[in-house]
């Protein structure tokens, strides 16, 4: 099958297209296979539903093989997951803790209301249009409506959230710090 009938077919839902397809996707995404194990079939959806998206888009323009398309493609979205769980630590550290099971202690309600007031002077510290597009994120909305809304590239608005990230982890450490000094 040529590389456009194998695009068009696995667009529209033909059986041998997308077997093609999907037998590249997983033969790419093998040596990543441990790494995700939980998320493995979350991951290879992720993965289709990118390439349909990029196909209808019409990304592939016949540069390289297919099958070296899809590679790249399975390859950059392993990394990007990979990429992402390792920072969902540093942006993890700014919400309030998990409240506790069973009934809450008097000394559990201040500590919780300690964490949301930094959470809120971190934000207060924040960029305007960082706390819009964690609002945006909040509401469950894809970075490419987002990027709509915005008016950037989706892959620009990536790193605009990135960068919104450690500032506000930036300024939670100034926080720490001034509370520490304060407390000397």
């Amino acid at each position: 099958m040529a590389d456009g009938a194998i695009v068009s077919g696995f667009l529209q839902g033909d059986p041998a297209a997308a077997a093609t397809v999907e037998a590249w996707i997983v033969q790419a995404a093998r040596s990543y296979r441990r790494r995700f194990l939980p998320e493995w079939e979350d991951l290879l959806q992720d993965i289709r539903l990118e390439l349909a998206r990029l196909f209808r888009g019409g990304a592939f323009r016949s540069e390289s093989s297919l099958r070296t398309y899809v590679w790249s493609v399975v390859n950059h979205s392993c990394l990007d997951r990979l990429r992402m769980r390792s920072r969902r630590p540093a942006w993890e550290e700014l919400g309030p803790e998990d409240p506790p099971s069973g009934a809450a202690t008097p000394l559990d309600e201040a500590l919780r209301s300690d964490s949301w007031r930094i959470l809120l002077r971190v934000l207060s510290q924040t960029p305007p249009e960082c706390r819009r597009l964690w609002r945006m994120i909040l509401d469950g909305i894809g970075y490419e409506e987002m990027s709509t809304r915005v008016g950037i590239h989706a892959s620009t608005l990536r790193v605009k959230v990135m960068r919104c990230r450690e500032k506000a982890v930036e300024a939670r450490r100034k926080l720490d710090a001034e509370s520490l000094r304060g407390k000397m």
